[in-house]
């Protein structure tokens, strides 16, 4: 996400607002302001090709160490991000961006996303990742290319993320290298720990909840008004009442509130 918000913010950001706030930015990117649809795109096509190289040694790992790479590959962009202050202008961050995201765009292209992951989901690489992760050496026995399958799989994804950071980025205006860092990462893991991690019903419906009862927190921690009686909760409820709620779910629900299964609609003929 990362990624993909600070190239298309580089390429969307106007040429006179980069003469004033990144004098040192390269010529081709000082000099280039692209539409929003196709920055956005550039995007995730960057992220996914960074993603292609990074998946070489991934891929190859699993477990706790897959994961804890996998948090020094977040940490080395966050570093870079922070760092290297001619092209992301560092700590101060990226201004100017268009906003030109709305909600209803973003319905769209979060159903379009879904749609995808579900035709990829019933694909024959997703029905061989189904198989290598409920019993990797029988897929392996039986032929299947899992390094190949989970490769294709870490790169599509990092596609959609990287318009995904496209988008955020356009909806708050403004980028610093804290705004997709540990609180974003956080935020994902919450809601596909409570949705079910294993199945994209578990996905959408811990998305919903999640942020639904984000939302509920933060508003009740400014304060509100329930018939006439002011209720103002304390400084950070938001993150305590989400750890706590990741936790219930992990005592509770281990697989998620789906239990990791889809739901299926099924009508009677």
């Amino acid at each position: 996400m990362s990624l993909g918000a600070y190239v298309a913010a580089l390429l969307m950001i106007t040429v006179d607002n980069k003469k004033l706030n990144q004098p040192n930015l390269p010529h081709f990117l000082a000099t280039v302001q692209l539409n929003p649809i196709v920055a956005s795109f550039i995007g995730g096509i960057v992220a996914a090709l960074i993603a292609l190289i990074v998946s070489l040694p991934l891929i190859k790992l699993s477990g706790l160490t897959a994961s804890l790479t996998s948090l020094a590959i977040l940490e080395i962009v966050h570093v870079v991000a922070a760092n290297w202050t001619n092209l992301t202008n560092g700590e101060l961050g990226l201004t100017g961006i268009p906003i030109m995201t709305s909600i209803t765009e973003l319905w769209v292209v979060s159903i379009a996303v879904i749609g995808a992951s579900l035709g990829f989901q019933q694909s024959r690489w997703g029905r061989r990742l189904r198989a290598s992760r409920e019993d990797e050496v029988a897929a392996r026995s039986l032929g299947m290319t899992v390094n190949k399958d989970r490769r294709i799989a870490f790169v599509v994804s990092a596609f959609f993320m990287g318009i995904a950071g496209a988008l955020y980025v356009q909806l708050l205006g403004a980028l610093v290298p804290e705004t997709l860092y540990i609180s974003a990462t956080t935020m994902i893991l919450i809601m596909l720990i409570v949705g079910g991690m294993t199945s994209l019903s578990g996905a959408v419906v811990g998305s919903i909840a999640i942020s639904t009862v984000s939302e509920i927190l933060v508003k009740i921690q400014d304060g509100v008004q329930i018939n006439g009686l002011d209720i103002k909760g304390p400084i950070g409820i938001q993150p305590v009442g989400l750890a706590i709620i990741m936790l219930l779910t992990l005592i509770i629900f281990p697989k998620g509130i789906t239990r990791s299964r889809e739901i299926a609609f099924r009508t009677k003929v």
